[in-house]
């Protein structure tokens, strides 16, 4: 049976440390919610009724039988205007990532593939009979907190990651994005070297290929140059780790730990990529600032 109140894990059975949370939510006709966003992703299922999400501000209609996953830092809101029922669930990329094989491509798990190239803000799809029974078994585990239901999580989030990498690589499809060799190589790469210093010429080396054609790759797949995508990795994973620490992570550290070489040259590029100096925004997002706002709508 469903329940109606958020629920709350931290997962530390694998050491991650990472927060989850799932709930019901029956939203009233004429519902809205402020735009805001967070460093989970976030997945809504609509059982019934029907919602309009607004990633990145371009409202998206979510219809009965649909689910829209939104990705980590992706400023959204939302508003119900008949009323509608939302399995809804968040949780950290990064606990995916960590006990699974870094060979993501072989493996066909194109959802952390899809996380870690950050080529999209969300994805729409079908909610199909076996990812809402997951779902709704994991916010039952989390409510009830039965004997070895942390173990029992566990196995429910590796059955969603699985789930859903299915429905975003048949949507790429064969020869897509996904499933470009040389990509894949260069993101899992610098995804396991970020904080060291790295150059094109070291990802192309890699990769088997040269730098021009590394650059040619991922101007024409994910729009941006090599050097941009780590760039935009460190600032990434500086936002996960100093939302996560909080005041525990001097900024110097957070800095050289993302791969800056100092903390003058991490708060000039942050403030170039977000907007504001990473002191404002960790300072906005721990003082409970609804844009940063960590709690689901």
């Amino acid at each position: 049976m469903l329940k109606d109140d958020a629920t709350t894990l931290l997962f530390h059975s694998s050491g991650l440390g990472q927060a989850g949370s799932a709930s019901v939510k029956a939203l009233p006709a004429n519902y809205t919610f402020a735009p805001h966003l967070h460093a989970e992703a976030e997945i809504n299922c609509c059982l019934s009724g029907q919602a309009v999400i607004t990633p990145d501000g371009a409202p998206v209609t979510l219809e009965t039988g649909q689910f829209l996953l939104l990705y980590p830092e992706v400023p959204h809101g939302a508003a119900s205007q008949e009323g509608c029922v939302l399995l809804q669930m968040h949780f950290q990329p990064g606990h995916f990532q960590l006990p699974l094989s870094d060979r993501l491509r072989e493996q066909q798990l194109y959802f952390p593939l899809d996380l870690m190239l950050g080529r999209r803000r969300y994805f729409l799809g079908e909610t199909t009979p076996q990812l809402r029974d997951t779902v709704d078994y994991l916010q039952q585990e989390l409510h009830n907190r039965q004997p070895n239901y942390q173990q029992m999580c566990e196995l429910y989030l590796l059955q969603l990651v699985m789930l859903l990498s299915r429905q975003i690589g048949r949507e790429d499809g064969p020869g897509g994005t996904l499933h470009n060799r040389h990509l894949v190589v260069a993101a899992e790469y610098i995804a396991a070297h970020y904080s060291e210093k790295l150059t094109v010429e070291q990802v192309a080396q890699e990769c088997g290929i040269s730098a021009r054609q590394l650059s040619g790759l991922f101007r024409r797949e994910l729009g941006v140059s090599p050097g941009a995508y780590i760039t935009g990795i460190r600032i990434s994973r500086a936002i996960q780790r100093g939302s996560a620490e909080g005041d525990r992570m001097p900024m110097d550290r957070l800095a050289l730990e993302c791969g800056f070489s100092s903390q003058q040259q991490f708060c000039r590029v942050f403030k170039a990529y977000v907007g504001m100096s990473p002191g404002r925004y960790f300072s906005h997002r721990q003082g409970g600032d609804p844009r940063y706002d960590t709690a689901p709508f």
